[in-house]
């Protein structure tokens, strides 16, 4: 699919997080790196009092938002967002993680997710969307784009574009080499959503400094 011309790409940052077992089923509440980076996407896109929405139940987040002083709530199914309009602008964060498990693997899935989410999600909260990358599979490259244009057709804008990659890199100067990527992270925002901090820069481990963003993003082919 060719790229849209009104779709805005972000440059992709790298965050790196060691995990000991990197192709089990990697869902954010699997423990080792996913707790990591659970407590990560809560530091830097909720604020204290912000309600966290997760499709499928993740104590990993909850546990990450009652650190950080957020409620936490889950639904089973992505249809279930229907059932959050009381929450109705009070979600700071919306968080799944994507194909949804079977049968939620229909082309209008992310028509869904985007048209419920306008709804629920607040003007300075995110939907972030996970995509894990396996050895013979990576979701985004299947998906990514579906995801992007539906998001554009509910006027989400993608913020950015986090790839989580497995234990340190080997440096050769400024670019790290070796890499093993383990997911994308898709962070959007809502129509008319105000400033919602600085967009992420490339993490190490251990020291948490900053360095580069990467290359820049492309449409998933």
């Amino acid at each position: 699919m060719q790229p849209d011309a009104d779709i805005t790409m972000v440059p992709i940052s790298l965050w790196c997080i060691p995990d000991p077992d990197p192709w089990r089923d990697p869902d954010i509440s699997t423990g080792g790196s996913s707790a990591r980076l659970a407590a990560m996407l809560v530091a830097m896109y909720a604020d204290a009092g912000d309600t966290i929405v997760v499709i499928g139940d993740d104590p990993t987040v909850a546990g990450a938002a009652g650190a950080a002083g957020c409620r936490y709530h889950h639904v089973e199914r992505l249809t279930d967002l229907a059932g959050l309009e009381h929450l109705g602008h009070r979600v700071g964060i919306l968080i799944t993680t994507w194909p949804q498990p079977a049968p939620g693997r229909l082309p209008g899935d992310a028509a869904i997710l985007f048209a419920t989410g306008e709804h629920l999600v607040a003007r300075h909260g995110s939907a972030i969307v996970t995509l894990p990358i396996r050895p013979t599979e990576d979701s985004y490259g299947t998906y990514g784009w579906r995801l992007l244009t539906e998001a554009q057709y509910a006027g989400f804008q993608l913020h950015a574009h986090i790839v989580v990659v497995l234990d340190d890199p080997v440096a050769v100067g400024d670019l790290p080499i070796d890499l093993l990527p383990h997911r994308h992270v898709l962070v959007f925002v809502p129509p008319g959503a105000g400033p919602r901090g600085p967009s992420p820069q490339t993490h190490h481990r251990r020291t948490v400094r900053t360095s580069r963003s990467t290359r820049t993003g492309k449409d998933p082919r």
